[in-house]
């Protein structure tokens, strides 16, 4: 993992559309703000981190700081690259970027219908607090996940 440059900004912007188009727009029926998103201002504040695969980016991750939280904002592994870790991959980075940061909780959410995502970040320790509508997509919710990080 690295941070992303402004020179990844389209490799960024493509992760997230095509991750978003394969693993939510068909069970959900349209794409959430992530996969259409600017992403220059987050790159150029130092929120978003590109993982490599052969060289090249394969998947990104958008954390935000609301001590004593580190939020997740996004995870976007591209279509060719799911399926190998990657996301696992962020998720300890995270982990380990909070414990950096000297913060003790993680925190994400995804829509309620995105099972393996929920799966995945149960397998990580992360518990649901919580679920609220969608802001953005009537019908839809939204379930918030937590994980406290014990001290080191």
């Amino acid at each position: 993992m690295r941070l992303a440059a402004q020179a990844d900004l389209s490799a960024v912007a493509a992760i997230c559309r095509d991750a978003y188009a394969v693993g939510y727009l068909p069970l959900i029926g349209s794409l959430p703000k992530p996969a259409l998103e600017d992403y220059a201002p987050r790159i150029a504040r130092g929120e978003v981190y590109v993982a490599e695969r052969d060289g090249r980016p394969a998947a990104v991750l958008v954390l935000t700081a609301e001590p004593p939280v580190l939020k997740i904002y996004n995870i976007a592994v591209a279509p060719e690259s799911q399926g190998q870790g990657l996301g696992t991959a962020c998720l300890a980075f995270a982990e380990a970027e909070a414990r950096r940061r000297g913060l003790t909780r993680l925190y994400l959410h995804t829509n309620t219908r995105l099972d393996a995502n929920i799966r995945l970040y149960r397998r990580a320790g992360f518990i649901p607090s919580g679920e609220r509508p969608h802001p953005s997509l009537a019908g839809e919710r939204l379930m918030m996940l937590e994980r406290a990080l014990p001290p080191n």
